[in-house]
C-alpha cells in the first residue's frame, strides 16, 4: 500500500469514527455508494481503508467524497471496488 511510504503515515483518529468508516467500506461493495449519516474525518477514512485492504491479495479502490474542513477533510460518502 502506498501509504506505507509516506514520511509521516496517518496513525490516529477519533475513536468513534473508525468503526463507522470500516462499516461503510463493507456496505459499499460492488461499486455501491455508501453514505455516512455523520461525516468522518480524513484520517479515519484513510486508516479504515488501510486496515481493510492491507492483507487482501487483490487490489481495492476506495474513493471518499467530501469537502475540505479546516486542516482536514470531511468524508460524506464512498465507493469501493475490488480489482
Amino acid at each position: 500500500m502506498i501509504g506505507h511510504f509516506e514520511p509521516k503515515p496517518t496513525s490516529s483518529c477519533y475513536d468513534d469514527e473508525l468503526p463507522r468508516a470500516r462499516q461503510a467500506i463493507l456496505r459499499a461493495r460492488d461499486g455501491k455508494l455508501a453514505r455516512f449519516r455523520y461525516q468522518v474525518n480524513r484520517n479515519a477514512f484513510l486508516i479504515a481503508c488501510r486496515d481493510y485492504a492491507d492483507q487482501m491479495p487483490e487490489e481495492h479502490l476506495t474513493i471518499g467524497y467530501g469537502s475540505r474542513h479546516g486542516s482536514t477533510a470531511k468524508v460524506e460518502s464512498l465507493h469501493h471496488v475490488v480489482g
